[in-house]
């Protein structure tokens, strides 16, 4: 009943025990791109939308399985007669790490527009350190320069973090 789909403890224990390294870049891409200033305001506004609770919220901030899958916990709770609660506020968060980082090219961000995975050729790579996929549609003819074009997909980075913060949610009668 009290399962919170945003927890993923795998995540923290492979990075607890070392799996996840990146390279400085990363965290240079994070202060430098003022991304770390979107994730403070995302995680503080996750939290709050599933406080108030804010269904239209949680899907503007999250992927739209995960904003279904948080949706229906908080529905879950609030069903059983229970309200999460939320404490210490804070703007901005005093440890944000990055574990892993991901680039997709040829996707879009909301996974079911994508199709399944026999519709795409994938192809491997890194870039500074960060796992690649390329994904080309089967019957895409094009040339890799095409690609550059407005109307091709952009890059997806995918960002795994680990952020500590004083801000608590928890369930209560």
């Amino acid at each position: 009943m009290l399962t919170f789909p945003w927890n993923f403890p795998e995540i923290v224990r492979k990075f607890e025990h070392g799996h996840f390294k990146t390279g400085t870049y990363w965290r240079m891409f994070l202060d430098q791109s003022r991304a770390i200033v979107d994730f403070n305001i995302l995680f503080r506004e996750f939290h709050q939308f599933c406080a108030i609770p804010d269904e239209k919220g949680i899907e503007r901030i999250c992927e739209g399985r995960l904003a279904q899958a948080v949706n229906q916990s908080v529905e879950r709770i609030q069903f059983h007669g229970l309200d999460i609660e939320m404490a210490n506020l804070t703007v901005e968060q005093p440890s944000i790490s990055v574990l892993k980082v991901e680039i997709a090219h040829g996707v879009d961000v909301e996974r079911d527009a994508n199709g399944t995975l026999d519709q795409w050729k994938v192809s491997d790579s890194t870039f500074l350190g960060a796992k690649t996929k390329y994904y080309t549609p089967v019957n895409d003819t094009r040339d890799m320069v095409d690609s550059m074009k407005a109307d091709h997909r952009p890059y997806c980075v995918a960002m795994t973090c680990l952020i500590e913060s004083p801000m608590k949610m928890y369930v209560q009668n």
